[in-house]
């Protein structure tokens, strides 16, 4: 009886009880891949039942929506900070797509939401598919692509809940992945290698981290086939370069004042790019470093027996070992950024994801072609290596309540809205500037703006604390009450209440605020007789 491995394609379901060992092998991928299935079930729930919420489920999804309806209304997004708009350090390719999309649908928070839950079952199916062919395909192949998929699944609250947002860090991913495959699969082909290259620019300029990937994948591409990167290094130059050049021009220079030199105010914290950021890494994924640590022994054992990497099978695995370690710098750097959240751990838990579910085939295939005893070898290999990423994905599982917004947040998001609807003109929501759009009135600056404003040592925009003084707003809500940064408020507003929970929802994700108090224009008094 033949081990259903890899090189063993045609293995049918009356081969899987013929023997023992045969039947051990398909119980441990078995396992890996409904541990995988379990954290789908988990995700598309969680998935379900928020894209469709009318409010912020992280406090930074209305800055990403005010940016494209700045696209929508003919306004730049990077221009002098104002009352009306500070952008995020972003590039601008999100905001773009979404306004594109929106000029059909209309804006919103589903339709942002939309955008980036397409995008990330784009790079989950890339990474099924990656897997799937890796392993050799049919049932085999589909039961560690399920595992690795699941990984990936499983890696949403270790990366601040972020997949579904309106965010740009799923359409950056799906664009960095897409571009890997190509790369990985179809190096020789000039087609290839030039649609990767578009696609690696476009990731830049989803968000511009993506710069380190590109730096990667030209140094593995210039490794696996030199002639074919001149033609990447030019695609990706004209992609992702000229269109800076040309925002560069065309903003007179803010573009890359916000997307880099604004950046450069915000302090670094060293030890977060070495080790805390690795060692916080392998404590979430503990049964996938594991197995990835095994894979890179056997792995290098086998090269340097062989004496040669090879351009096959063999080869896209150390392809995507390298991709994996890339995700990790890119976690460690990201992350090390002031005020970065987990969901800088996406690039290095995604692609480890990926890489698990090749490592595991590989390793029970290697096993099961190791000379005499190998079916038990790989019998045994496939029960650790499936039992373990099986184990790590069950003690994982995660309440789905805990990741969406309850009856009651919904019954607040309501009342919240009502609220607001009643004020009749202008509204300053510093940590939602989305809500006022949301009830017919013009958005406004976005408190993260003036924060990386303040930061970065610019001056507050001066016609903030002009339209205060003037009573230009006939309310302000206020998520963390009167701290020092709204404190001059006080002269020309006054508390009118304070919000309680059943009227102010709390995001769910990320940087933790809720409205807290609203305050009204001051009553003009009577001067004393």
């Amino acid at each position: 009886m033949k081990l259903p491995t890899p090189s063993r394609p045609r293995i049918g379901w009356r081969a899987l009880g013929a023997t023992l060992p045969t039947a051990l092998c398909w119980l441990g991928a078995g396992l890996a891949a409904a541990g995988g299935a379990l954290h789908l079930v988990l995700l598309g729930a969680v998935i379900v039942r928020r894209v469709g919420y009318p409010l912020d489920l992280e406090w930074m999804e209305g800055g990403m929506l005010c940016h494209a309806l700045r696209v929508l209304q003919g306004q730049p997004i990077y221009a002098p900070p104002s009352a009306d708009f500070i952008p995020h350090l972003y590039t601008p390719l999100y905001p773009w797509i979404v306004a594109s999309v929106a000029r059909v649908t209309g804006l919103g928070y589903g339709v942002a939401r939309g955008v980036s839950v397409l995008a990330f079952v784009v790079a989950c199916a890339l990474v099924a598919r990656v897997v799937w062919r890796h392993a050799g395909g049919r049932l085999w192949g589909a039961l560690w692509a399920t595992a690795a998929v699941g990984l990936v699944a499983s890696t949403f609250p270790h990366t601040g809940s972020w997949y579904d947002l309106a965010r740009n860090d799923s359409l950056q991913l799906a664009l960095i992945t897409a571009a890997l495959v190509l790369l990985a699969e179809r190096a020789s082909s000039w087609r290839a290698v030039l649609a990767a290259g578009a696609l690696m620019g476009l990731a830049f300029l989803a968000k511009q981290t993506a710069a380190i990937f590109v730096l990667a994948s030209g140094g593995l591409l210039l490794l696996r086939a030199p002639r074919r990167w001149p033609l990447y290094v030019v695609v990706v130059g004209l992609v992702a370069g000229g269109t800076t050049l040309w925002l560069q021009h065309s903003t007179r220079g803010w573009f890359w004042r916000y997307v880099f030199e604004l950046h450069q105010g915000h302090d670094v914290y060293w030890t977060r790019i070495w080790p805390q950021t690795e060692v916080e890494l392998a404590k979430r994924f503990p049964a996938v470093a594991l197995v990835l640590g095994l894979w890179s022994v056997v792995a290098l054992a086998r090269l340097l027996r062989r004496g040669r990497l090879g351009s096959g099978r063999e080869g896209r695995g150390w392809w995507w070992w390298a991709v994996a370690l890339t995700g990790v710098a890119a976690a460690a750097i990201g992350f090390a950024t002031q005020w970065a959240e987990t969901n800088a751990y996406i690039p290095a838990l995604f692609f480890a994801s990926l890489l698990a579910g090749v490592a595991g085939s590989d390793l029970v295939r290697w096993a099961g072609g190791l000379g005499r005893g190998r079916r038990w070898r790989a019998a045994a290999t496939a029960l650790v290596v499936g039992g373990a990423l099986a184990g790590q994905l069950v003690t994982q599982r995660y309440a789905v309540a805990a990741h969406v917004p309850s009856a009651n947040d919904r019954a607040a998001a309501g009342a919240l809205l009502r609220l607001l609807a009643s004020v009749r003109g202008p509204l300053l929501v510093p940590y939602h500037p989305f809500y006022p759009y949301l009830v017919g009135q013009p958005t406004h600056f976005h408190q993260m703006g003036t924060n990386d404003v303040l930061r970065a040592g610019l001056p507050l925009p001066p016609e903030i604390a002009d339209r205060v003084t003037r009573r230009r707003y006939r309310a302000i809500v206020l998520d963390r009450g009167l701290d020092d940064r709204y404190a001059f408020v006080l002269r020309d507003y006054e508390i009118a209440r304070q919000l309680a929970p059943e009227e102010s929802p709390e995001v769910v994700t990320g940087y933790r605020v809720r409205p807290t108090v609203l305050l009204r224009p001051r009553r003009e008094r009577p001067a004393p007789r």
